[in-house]
């Protein structure tokens, strides 16, 4: 057995330098921050053709078995784990076995205790209870609908790696992402070892602060009122140099939003989808976007040299009445951050090929919101794994468009929203969930530490499984030109 591990091409070499996963979590303008190294997939997808429905061997591929522990992520370091996603059910469907097993965590060749003695259940680690894993960063699942997720980091300056321990079990079965970024050799890193020091503690804080709580820096809100007749276009402008934290409005599905910054346009798309507010989208207030039903807002960070201009048009046939409203700060302003770009569409597309983004550079993808919404063939359009290549090497092979987005087994516990991805609504068309025949769910996903770099060109797709199914999204990514 063999787990797929994805790799890119080497980071360019050069001087030496430090890096701290914890404090850069702490900076605000992360997303739009260029970040050491390259950033990788190890998953439990065989290796094989993409995109034109393969066989679905997209489990229990790991890198080898010692004993009783299946190893599913190994690396040399420098690197920095920045997410980990698992999902586990046995041979008799049920899916709280994995709540029991132990995972083992060996870093630069010694075993974390996490304080349970050897080994700590993957229950245990994604409750929020260790001191180094704390809740906002990890979700178990009844947070994560089935899910198992780790989001806090975890670097390694040697070497790392990661077992599940089966506990005499042969009829497991088990799906497995791990992102990392791999850091120029030479990169000084402190190994993970369990704990957090004071320093850490305080960045984690902050980031939670930033990511969890919303508490973004802003030193200016421009607020505008608008009633727009059917045609009609609204604004709001704002002055550079600045960094735009949040866009909020009504998420009227009448409305067309038209974003320009220092002279380009950046996305022009129906309002709901650019905030993230599409149907079925539900109640959600994540790191990326937030709605409450009636008000979305994104919360990429918009680094502004001269002007943005945020345009909205009338396309209904009645008049909408909506408060648009722009936080920003001044002082986060620094030439060096990438400029936000995003893709943003709806198609419907057929068995094969499904394009998300496909991006020149140099620059970094950061995340989406996709809905997608499928045909009277219930859930099957899930299986669709997902691909990164980045300047032409495949570096991302995921396992299905629920796992990418920290779900599992079709969201078999309804939908959730975590700080960095969810699935927030579903229409089931009338019936239960597992029954149902024509399904839509509304998705996100934000990469932090995950973000993605490429110097040429980035280019991401979905398998399509199934004919007639529609995939709305915006993909979001920052270049550097």
């Amino acid at each position: 057995m063999s787990s797929c591990v994805s790799e890119a091409p080497a980071p360019a070499s050069g001087p030496a330098a430090a890096f701290d996963p914890y404090a850069a979590l702490a900076d605000p303008e992360l997303p739009a921050r260029r970040l050491p190294g390259s950033v990788h997939l190890s998953s439990s997808r065989q290796p094989g053709p993409f995109g034109a429905r393969p066989e679905n061997r997209d489990f229990n591929q790991f890198v080898r078995v010692d004993g009783d522990e299946r190893v599913f992520f190994e690396a040399d370091g420098p690197g920095v784990i920045t997410r980990i996603w698992l999902t586990i059910r046995d041979g008799s469907e049920r899916h709280e076995t994995g709540d029991t097993l132990p995972v083992h965590v060996y870093v630069d060749g010694a075993e974390i205790d996490f304080g349970a003695g050897r080994g700590t259940t993957l229950e245990a680690l994604t409750s929020g209870a260790v001191p180094a894993l704390p809740g906002p960063w990890v979700a178990g699942r009844d947070r994560a609908s089935d899910g198992y997720i780790i989001a806090a980091p975890i670097a390694f300056a040697g070497s790392i790696r990661l077992t599940l321990e089966a506990d005499g079990r042969e009829d497991l079965i088990v799906y497995h992402q791990v992102d990392w970024r791999r850091l120029p050799a030479g990169t000084a890193v402190r190994s993970f070892d369990g704990t957090l020091t004071a320093d850490e503690r305080a960045a984690l804080d902050a980031a939670t602060a930033l990511w969890v709580d919303g508490a973004r820096p802003v030193e200016a809100t421009v607020i505008q009122p608008l009633e727009l007749a059917p045609g009609a276009v609204g604004a709001i402008t704002i002055e550079g140099p600045t960094v735009v934290h949040s866009l909020a409005a009504e998420a009227s599905p009448a409305l067309v939003s038209r974003l320009v910054v220092d002279g380009v346009t950046v996305a022009e798309t129906p309002l709901s989808r650019w905030l993230g507010a599409s149907e079925p989208a539900g109640l959600h207030d994540s790191a990326m976007s937030a709605f409450d039903g009636t008000r979305a807002a994104l919360r990429l960070p918009i680094p502004v040299a001269s002007e943005l201009r945020w345009e909205i048009r009338n396309e209904g046939d009645a008049t909408v009445a909506l408060t648009l409203e722009a936080a920003h700060d001044p002082a986060g302003f620094d030439p060096e951050l990438g400029r936000l770009r995003a893709e943003c569409g709806a198609e419907t597309h057929d068995r094969g090929l499904v394009p998300v983004l496909d991006a020149e550079g140099p620059g970094q993808y950061v995340g989406q919101h996709l809905v997608v919404r499928g045909v009277e063939a219930g859930w099957w359009f899930m299986e669709g794994d997902h691909r990164i290549r980045v300047d032409g090497v495949e570096t991302a092979l995921g396992t299905g468009i629920e796992d990418y987005f920290g779900g599992a087994f079709y969201y078999l516990r309804g939908p959730f929203s975590l700080p960095l991805s969810g699935a927030t609504g579903f229409d089931f068309c009338c019936r239960d969930h597992l029954g149902s025949g024509r399904v839509s769910v509304a998705q996100y996903r934000l990469h932090l530490l995950g973000a993605v770099p490429f110097e040429r060109r980035l280019q991401m797709d979905y398998e399509g499984y199934v004919d007639g199914t529609t995939f709305e999204r915006c993909a979001f990514f920052y270049t550097f030109r």
